[in-house]
C-alpha cells in the first residue's frame, strides 16, 4: 500500500520548473542592466542638452514608455497564460499587438504637437 501523504508533495515537486530560479535571476539581471544604461543615458543627456530640450526629452520618454506598455496590454499575458497555443491564436495575438503598436505610433505622432512649445511645430 502506498502512503497518500507523499503524493501531493511529489506532484508539487514535479510541477516546479528547475530552471525557474535561473530564469528569474537572468530576467532580473537584464532589467538591471537596462535600467543602468537608461540612467547612464539620462545622465549624459542631462549634461549635454539645454534645460528646455532635456525637459522635452523627459516628457517624450514618459509618454513613449506609457504608449509602449499600452501597446502590449493584454497580449503578452494572454500568450503566457494559455496552456496550449495554436497557430491561429499566435497569428491573432501578433496581429493584435501589431495593430496596437500602429495605433500607439499614430497617437504619438499626432499628440507630439500638443506637448511642444516650439512655434514651428504649432503652425
Amino acid at each position: 500500500m502506498t502512503n497518500n501523504s507523499e503524493q501531493p508533495d511529489s506532484i508539487v515537486r514535479d510541477s516546479i520548473n528547475p530552471n525557474l530560479a535561473s530564469n528569474a535571476i537572468w530576467r532580473s539581471m537584464t532589467l538591471l542592466i537596462k535600467l543602468f544604461f537608461q540612467m547612464l543615458t539620462l545622465i549624459v543627456l542631462s549634461r549635454i542638452l539645454p534645460v528646455e530640450s532635456f525637459g522635452k526629452l523627459a516628457y517624450a520618454m514618459v509618454f513613449i514608455g506609457f504608449m509602449s506598455m499600452a501597446a502590449r496590454f493584454g497580449v503578452t499575458p494572454a500568450i503566457i497564460q494559455k496552456p496550449a497555443l495554436s497557430d491561429a491564436f499566435l497569428r491573432a495575438a501578433f496581429m493584435l499587438a501589431l495593430l496596437l503598436g500602429v495605433i500607439s505610433t499614430i497617437a504619438l505622432c499626432f499628440s507630439a504637437s500638443l506637448f511642444s512649445t516650439d512655434l514651428e511645430t504649432i503652425r
